[in-house]
């Protein structure tokens, strides 16, 4: 069990990595490993002892504050995304009163 929770974690922080980076095709194939990882842990017949559940409590809360910084991230370029189309439509109108 404790090769399988090593394992996790450094998938997360891979996961972790690429996304701090913005790199999109990175960050969807560690998603996917993370979530491969997580279901291997959770099939297993194995019992989990109170150090794997601490270890899973302390990844839960990885995943949730990744999740947590790629909502910001969405809503911060959903923002950015507007504002540029906005700004092309005032381009645009500027040239048809030219």
């Amino acid at each position: 069990m404790q090769a399988r929770l090593e394992q996790l974690e450094s998938t997360l922080s891979q996961l972790e990595k690429h996304v701090g980076e913005l790199e999109i095709e990175e960050s969807n194939s560690q998603l996917q490993n993370l979530l491969s990882d997580l279901k291997t842990i959770f099939s297993s017949e194995e019992s989990i002892s109170d150090s794997d559940k601490d270890a899973l409590n302390t990844i839960n809360s990885r995943i949730i504050t990744l999740c947590n910084d790629l909502a910001e991230l969405k809503e911060q370029k959903k923002r950015e995304l507007s504002t540029i189309v906005k700004n092309k439509k005032k381009v645009g109108m500027y040239n048809q009163l030219k």
